[in-house]
């Protein structure tokens, strides 16, 4: 009795925690990197197609997400444009996640949303400002370019996610 008491509090514990960071991140001017689109949904889609497939392919049991892929690919499972969205959103999603721990020195779950605080992980990124003064390139609006970029992508992603797993 007592160990069904734990795992009951401990689940209202955890669902209570996740509730109270969603509300925070709306009250605030971050973005979760874990939230819908992320790359938790292209390692999801990857795995559970896997899953459901592996048995008639079994090449497709890899590890990487990204060997996975090329698998799923490989197979006629996942369509070409499909394949080149979750391929190319992965490696993007890894690459900001990896500029956001070395600026922050940390682990992170979410990251502002202030494209001007963006500008010098957006530059590191490939992105220029784009906007001319004086003949030169300026590096404001690499933040905005970035941000409009995440965000694209991560729906674009979403949509993908929810083509296999939502019903129609």
């Amino acid at each position: 009795m007592a160990q069904l008491f734990l795992k009951t509090a401990s689940a209202k514990f955890i669902i209570c925690a996740c509730a109270w960071k969603r509300n925070w991140l709306k009250r605030t001017s971050l973005i979760s990197i874990s939230k819908r689109g992320a790359a938790v949904d292209i390692e999801f889609v990857t795995q559970m197609l896997q899953l459901a497939h592996g048995h008639q392919y079994p090449a497709l049991k890899r590890r990487g997400t990204l060997d996975a892929l090329k698998g799923l690919r490989d197979a006629n499972i996942l369509k070409a444009s499909e394949f080149n969205l979750l391929h190319d959103g992965y490696l993007f999603l890894r690459r900001l996640d990896h500029r956001l721990r070395l600026e922050q020195d940390q682990s992170i779950d979410a990251f502002e949303a202030d494209p001007a605080r963006l500008d010098g992980i957006a530059r590191t990124l490939g992105y220029d400002g784009g906007e001319k003064t004086d003949g030169k390139t300026s590096p404001r609006g690499a933040g905005k370019k970035l941000l409009r970029d995440y965000e694209t992508r991560r729906e674009k992603i979403r949509a993908c996610y929810e083509r296999y797993f939502l019903p129609k």
